[in-house]
């Protein structure tokens, strides 16, 4: 209960004050950081990971690099991420490297070094690390051109480890032979990965994949586009208005193609406001 963690917390303090105890001084500052049996303090967080680190625990760097971020000081999280960096922290080039790629008030964006930063968090394994590796290299950002070869890399190893936007950007490159040569089955494996965990993009696509003419698995699109509609998809709702209206893949049901152009329409989309013109 809340009582332990606030005896926790004294028994620690009172270790951390005592002497060298570099542990304690670490949890001190793990309690303000999270308000656990205390007040919650970012600046008193930072003193106590400070002591941390002077009195030899190089990986408190990394904690007080998070703290300045939160605190909007990002000259100083550059700093201390550089120094975690220099230490052996792969999560602390991770940061350094978003830092680096997303810029900030006193920070420019330098896709350079975010590049550079974010090949050491992915070497040692880090997935989203990956994935902005991918990302970078997708659009142009740290390199001297898109290289969607090595994007197509960087992303399939963050799909295989489970990122479901690398997931989906994966089958959009197979879907569209960006970097790799056209291959229908494993964007349509991609596109079902990540659109088995909700991602709209991906179960729209599926569906478009699906409706191919070269293939016409009309039921199985109508399901995805239907689990896109689901969430309030607008070009979903406008496709299964056509599908509907057209009787694709289904009987045709003037009813429900017209209540799913008036949901597309609503919310702005033109095909649908045709359609539905066309059917007064």
């Amino acid at each position: 209960g809340e009582q332990s963690f606030e005896k926790a917390f004294e028994w620690e303090k009172r270790a951390a004050e005592e002497g060298k105890d570099t542990w304690a001084m670490d949890s001190v500052g793990f309690h303000y950081r999270v308000g656990l049996g205390c007040k919650k303090d970012l600046n008193e967080s930072l003193v106590w990971y400070k002591k941390a680190y002077d009195n030899g625990d190089l990986s408190a760097s990394s904690e007080i690099g998070t703290i300045y971020f939160w605190l909007g000081d990002y000259k100083n999280s550059q700093k201390w991420f550089s120094i975690a960096v220099e230490a052996g922290d792969p999560s602390a080039a991770l940061n350094l490297g978003l830092l680096y790629e997303e810029g900030s008030d006193n920070i420019p964006p330098d896709y350079i070094q975010a590049s550079f930063y974010l090949h050491i968090a992915a070497k040692a394994g880090i997935t989203k690390a990956k994935y902005r590796l991918g990302y970078l290299n997708y659009l142009g950002h740290g390199v001297f051109h898109r290289d969607f070869a090595e994007a197509c890399k960087w992303f399939a190893e963050a799909a295989e480890e489970g990122d479901i936007e690398s997931q989906y950007t994966l089958a959009y490159l197979y879907h569209h032979g960006l970097g790799v040569e056209y291959d229908w089955k494993k964007a349509a494996y991609w596109y079902e990965k990540a659109a088995q965990r909700g991602h709209r993009l991906s179960q729209i696509d599926l569906a478009d994949l699906l409706a191919q003419s070269d293939h016409q698995q009309y039921e199985k699109a109508i399901y995805w586009y239907n689990k896109a509609a689901e969430q309030n998809s607008v070009e979903a709702h406008r496709k299964l208005g056509d599908m509907y209206s057209f009787g694709i893949g289904c009987n045709k049901d003037q009813f429900l193609a017209m209540e799913h152009y008036r949901l597309a329409a609503q919310q702005g989309e033109q095909i649908a406001v045709s359609r539905l013109k066309q059917s007064i």
